[in-house]
This record gives C-alpha cells, sequence and structure tokens, in this order.
C-alpha cells in the first residue's frame, strides 16, 4: 500500500535516514513523504522540490506520485 502525507517531527530521524542512503542533505521544512507498506520510501520538499530516495528499492513512480500530489 502507498501512503502520501506531510510529515511531523516525528519523522525527522527517518528522513535523516533516507538522506544518509541516498547520499543527500535531510531535508527540511515542510516536507511530503511517500511510505510503501508502511516503509518511508522517498521524501520532496515543498520548499523548493528537491527529493530523497530510497536507491534500494524502485521509486520513480513513488517520486512521480509525490510530484503529482504538489502539482
Amino acid at each position: 500500500m502507498i501512503v502520501l502525507q506531510t510529515a511531523t517531527a516525528a519523522d525527522r530521524r527517518e528522513l535523516e535516514r533516507l538522506a544518509a542512503l541516498d547520499c543527500a542533505e535531510p531535508l527540511r521544512g515542510d516536507v511530503l513523504l511517500g511510505r510503501v507498506d508502511g516503509q518511508l520510501r522517498a521524501a520532496l520538499s515543498l520548499r523548493d522540490g528537491r527529493v530523497v530516495a530510497d536507491p534500494f528499492s524502485r521509486t520513480a513512480r513513488l517520486v512521480q506520485l509525490l510530484r503529482a500530489w504538489t502539482s
């Protein structure tokens, strides 16, 4: 199951872990999360559109959904 939701302070550690997997700086500010079967797989910054995603999962379609949801 795919779930899109806005991040809260409770998601900070997961966002930092995801960014580390993607060799990227963590996203800050308002962020939209993409979860697959409860696992955070991708996140989109609502401030600047930057994305971090799990490089060990197929996330291209999930990222498309995150971008479409913010359009």
